[in-house]
């Protein structure tokens, strides 16, 4: 299993979040006679539990690889519920949930 510690965010991650993929990482890739490859992948932003297992075809068969868990999550976030359209002028409603799933508060 994975956690934040095994994972490179890339920098900061104070912008929106927009990659949402149903699956992700259906890539070929080649291993050389090492056995080792390395991959480096953007990881979506859905908050959820990835599950994997790699299949592995050569000159003496098939190979199959245990299952590899990842969870991704955001220990603070906002979800905002906006209406699909206003009008100039309007009164709409305006709900925002904030997230705190952090030891301490964001004061």
């Amino acid at each position: 299993d994975f956690d934040a510690d095994d994972v490179d965010d890339g920098g900061s991650s104070s912008g929106p979040r927009v990659l949402f993929p149903a699956t992700w990482l259906w890539e070929l890739k080649e291993v050389p006679k090492s056995g080792s490859a390395e991959m480096k992948v953007s990881v979506p932003d859905t908050m959820t539990e990835w599950s994997t297992q790699m299949l592995c075809a050569g000159p003496g068969g098939l190979g199959l690889s245990s299952p590899v868990h990842l969870k991704t999550f955001q220990p603070f976030f906002i979800d905002l519920h906006v209406p699909y359209s206003v009008k100039r002028g309007e009164n709409f409603p305006l709900r925002a949930s904030v997230f705190n799933y952090l030891s301490h508060p964001m004061m």
